[in-house]
């Protein structure tokens, strides 16, 4: 893995099946699970090197992973042979000021290699596939209200 300045990190132990995430001032993450570990690694890019968060509740590949508001959100994906062969629909968010994961709300729909985008406090799901058929479906997390939940946007056409 290439950082600042082209050198390879220090530690940095890429999982199997990962999603890669940065959350500004320079920190980055890599989610995602091997047949032996899961979980959460964080780097201080300008520092070069990586250190192994917490597990994630879930093994999970083919997830979205996304920073909002100082948090980590880990989102759907394929639990593949560790959670039964589920699509999963969950949500783990990591708050990055306690170093702890909480479960967050759970999409509507279960959909792994999903596409994400934040704008603003609003962070955005669409598409990716479920049990091999593509979704059109798009679905929204406000996270400015009181208790975030998600709500299903205009379909794809």
């Amino acid at each position: 893995r290439k950082m600042a300045g082209g050198s390879l990190a220090q530690g940095y132990q890429r999982p199997g099946h990962h999603s890669d995430s940065c959350l500004g001032r320079g920190v980055c993450t890599s989610l995602g699970a091997t047949s032996a570990a899961f979980g959460l690694q964080l780097a201080a890019a300008l520092a070069q090197s990586w250190e192994q968060g917490p597990p994630m509740r879930l093994r999970r590949c083919d997830l979205a992973v996304v920073a909002a508001k100082g948090k980590v959100f880990a989102i759907g994906g394929y639990g593949g042979r560790w959670e039964g062969g589920n699509y999963l629909s969950c949500v783990e968010i990591f708050d990055v000021a306690t170093g702890q994961w909480e479960a967050g709300p759970s999409m509507s729909l279960a959909r792994s290699g999903l596409g994400t985008a934040v704008h603003e406090t609003k962070i955005m799901v669409l598409g990716g596939p479920f049990a091999g058929v593509g979704v059109t479906t798009l679905e929204i997390l406000d996270l400015e209200v009181e208790a975030p939940t998600w709500r299903e946007g205009l379909p794809m056409p």
